[in-house]
């Protein structure tokens, strides 16, 4: 009997280890994309002012155009990342682990520098032919120099989450790249710099983002060591991440799509309408974001052991965790969708119907839990 009863003990242990984690790594991520969105709101009510809305409208298109292009570049490697890593790490494989870091940065950096030469070439007929917007071409050319290291800031924080340290992408990536952007934003626009000055401003920001993410993963892992000593798992990354390239793509940059096809179809005024909903629609993301963001590793780890019962334990409670606080947001938004778009402007209020529209869908997005990533760890 002893025995059977510490075994039954046992998965419960696992499971509120597991539970620690997450709601630890969630919690900080979740005030990471507190600060992110809150600064994503700051972004549309001073920049909306100071530029106007139609300047706003072309910067905000092209962050679209090369956030799009840095998840491109990324070329599915992020859940490979967090998945080896998690299995590389739990078994002490170090020159495995330094490969899989060498493959996951390097691949997708290279990648991203001739998507970045793409943009800067095609600028001004992307301005002209596809968004009909002559004004769009010298921001954009200028931002493609961002592409390459928002791509190489996102696999380095795909390294820190594989070691389950979800805080310092919360630092590097959510906190001082956008305190940064902002703050030298601000400094160009009171000198006179304009629409290209917010533009230098946010290449800047990404760099220092991926100095101070290099400073982070080295602390979990030291990078200086010969690159040949690595054990580089490159056909087995690739082989897991290209199926879900396409499906990772959509999930995490749908809404983003949705506002180039806007900046396509419509007219440049309505973009900055859709970014005011959609950053106020977006706080609802941030719990189940967070969560599934930390929880990713341990579906890995769980799978790869066979501990069933203690996955769907885990995945069941942490589905419960990104409902309950979705819902009331979601009612917040339902009644008062007018007074809340007014924080933007006058021109904003047409934005109300729009706004219900994607709390509903985040609201029914939450309800499914991190399904997604559940079946890609698995």
């Amino acid at each position: 009997m002893p025995p059977e009863s510490d075994h039954a003990h046992k998965p419960a242990s696992h499971l509120e280890k597991n539970l620690v984690t997450a709601a630890k790594g969630g919690s900080i991520s979740f005030l990471g994309k507190l600060f992110q969105n809150g600064m994503s709101i700051v972004f549309v009510v001073v920049f909306a002012r100071l530029l106007g809305v139609e300047q706003y409208g072309i910067y905000k298109l092209v962050v679209v155009i090369t956030t799009i292009a840095a998840a491109v570049g990324l070329l599915g490697m992020e859940g490979g990342i967090k998945r080896f890593l998690a299995l590389a790490g739990k078994s002490g494989e170090e020159n495995r682990v330094w490969g899989i870091i060498q493959v996951g940065t390097a691949l997708p950096f290279l990648f991203a520098l001739l998507l970045s030469a793409a943009i800067a070439l095609g600028a001004d007929p992307l301005a002209r032919h596809l968004f009909d917007a002559p004004d769009l071409a010298a921001p954009l050319r200028l931002a493609a120099l961002a592409v390459p290291f928002l791509t190489l800031a996102h696999s380095l924080a795909a390294v820190a989450t594989g070691f389950k340290r979800v805080e310092y992408e919360v630092y590097a990536r959510e906190i001082a790249f956008h305190l940064i952007k902002l703050f030298l934003a601000v400094g160009a626009i009171a000198l006179g710099f304009g629409l290209l000055g917010v533009m230098a401003a946010y290449i800047i920001a990404a760099i220092l983002a991926v100095v101070l993410l290099l400073y982070f993963v080295n602390r979990l892992f030291s990078l200086r060591r010969p690159l040949s000593t690595a054990i580089r798992p490159t056909g087995e990354m690739l082989r897991f991440s290209f199926p879900l390239f396409l499906s990772v793509l959509l999930n995490q940059f749908g809404r983003r799509f949705e506002t180039l096809i806007l900046g396509i179809f419509s007219i440049i005024r309505d973009v900055s309408v859709y970014s005011a909903i959609l950053s106020v629609s977006n706080i609802g993301n941030m719990a189940y974001t967070a969560l599934r963001h930390i929880a990713t590793p341990i579906f890995a780890e769980l799978h790869t052991r066979q501990e069933m019962a203690e996955l769907r334990g885990f995945y069941q409670i942490i589905t419960k965790w990104a409902l309950t606080f979705n819902l009331p947001l979601f009612l917040l938004i339902l009644i008062f969708p007018e007074n809340i778009l007014l924080i933007f402007g006058e021109a904003f209020r047409d934005g109300a119907a729009g706004m219900i529209i994607l709390a509903a869908g985040t609201l029914y997005n939450a309800s499914a839990g991190a399904s997604g990533a559940l079946i890609n760890m698995s």
